[in-house]
């Protein structure tokens, strides 16, 4: 099986999603499954990794350490390369990511499957009132969008798993 974890953010930029995915891509290719990591960076690249094929798209804007935004046409690279290398399955993590939105339509697009991992037990809150009122926001919109479109919604607790059905219901 080929499966494609589409993410925001990966090694070497380190916390706890890109350890997660780390952790459970390396297990997967272990077990004789093609895995192939798509992510954001300011150095885009095609690289061979621990195993893993790591292939790193152009970031336009970062928001601090964590949050960025995809160049423009990354959701038509992604959707054209689950075609062309025959993914099965595309796992995105975190459902306030830019990524985890492009992830999801690019597989809706190719009619492959696609398994959110939500990672957040509750809504995201910030040092400033505007930051923690602009991801209200997106966890309202795209947030409730990506968990109502996923094929399948992980969440890793009990916690997790009930802030997620609260919103996306």
């Amino acid at each position: 099986m080929h499966i494609a974890f589409v993410i925001n953010n990966y090694l070497p930029h380190v916390g706890g999603v890109e350890l997660h995915v780390h952790a459970l891509a390396r297990a997967l290719a272990q077990r004789d499954h093609k895995v192939t990591v798509l992510a954001l960076s300011e150095f885009p690249g095609d690289t061979k990794e621990d195993g893993l094929r790591v292939i790193r798209y152009r970031e336009r804007l970062r928001i601090g350490d964590v949050f960025a935004f995809p160049a423009p046409g990354t959701s038509r690279m992604i959707q054209r390369f689950l075609c062309a290398e025959d993914v099965h399955l595309v796992s995105v993590h975190t459902r306030f990511f830019p990524m985890t939105w492009l992830g999801i339509l690019a597989s809706r697009r190719a009619g492959i499957p696609a398994v959110l991992t939500e990672h957040g037990a509750d809504y995201v809150k910030a040092g400033s009132m505007p930051v923690t009122l602009a991801a209200r926001v997106v966890d309202e919109t795209a947030g409730r969008w990506v968990l109502r479109r996923a094929d399948a919604v992980l969440g890793v607790s009990e916690d997790v798993t009930r802030f997620t059905q609260k919103l996306g219901s």
